[in-house]
């Protein structure tokens, strides 16, 4: 092998370890939660963690929240985007992204709220890539702050206890909203750059507010309505 092809061989070995996500690690809790930057409320691989969920660049990481009843609060920008996934024991379960927070969910996996948990956006952003999905009976408390990203998040149906979305005020930021289960609104909207809102069949809408949904682009900015949209 000669000099030039062995020099591509290791070239193309360092830009492929570049490139490849490192081996991600799963946390979860050690209680009943607390602020998402005390790294002393985490476990890692089931051993106390060294660091925070999302703080390493290049590893994403898997958030298992799952003890009996927890309050998590994401009080800073996570560095790398997570894999979340929330279930409730007896409850109150929640999850909540303060102002300053940011949570950043990856497009490799699904991420997903369960029955009787409450994820809420109180002054934060959710930058979500991926598909995040909010379970039967699940609950999200929408009441300032931004729901962003690429990807989708979906509120799943159900004829007796559906995914709620309780939106107070806040923005939707380039990003797809599917209420397939219901949404109670009562204050301000924003659907900025491109944010769509999707009401499909069996999908509920309820605006109880005289407050204006406004945007900044109505060209691509839309409400598509196939079920009940009703005030």
């Amino acid at each position: 092998m000669s000099v030039r092809t062995r020099l591509q061989v290791v070239l193309s070995f360092v830009l492929l370890l570049a490139t490849t996500p490192l081996l991600a690690d799963t946390f979860t809790l050690t209680g009943s939660g607390g602020n998402w930057s005390n790294s002393s409320i985490w476990l890692q691989n089931a051993v106390p963690a060294t660091r925070t969920p999302g703080s390493l660049i290049g590893t994403i990481d898997v958030v298992n929240l799952s003890t009996p009843l927890y309050t998590v609060n994401v009080d800073l920008a996570l560095a790398e985007r997570v894999e979340l996934h929330l279930t409730c024991g007896t409850g109150p379960c929640i999850a909540d992204v303060v102002a300053g927070g940011l949570l950043r969910l990856t497009n490799l996996a699904i991420s997903n709220v369960g029955l009787n948990l409450h994820l809420n956006i109180n002054g934060g952003a959710i930058d979500n890539a991926g598909s995040l999905q909010f379970l039967i009976g699940s609950f999200f408390d929408w009441n300032s702050g931004t729901l962003g990203g690429s990807g989708n998040t979906s509120l799943a149906f159900d004829g007796s206890n559906p995914a709620l979305l309780s939106l107070v005020n806040g923005t939707l930021d380039g990003h797809t909203l599917s209420v397939g289960g219901k949404a109670v609104y009562t204050g301000g909207f924003a659907i900025n750059n491109g944010g769509q809102v999707n009401i499909p069949v069996n999908g509920i809408f309820d605006i109880q507010t005289t407050g204006a949904i406004t945007t900044n682009n109505p060209v691509t900015s839309k409400i598509t309505n196939n079920r009940t949209c009703e005030k």
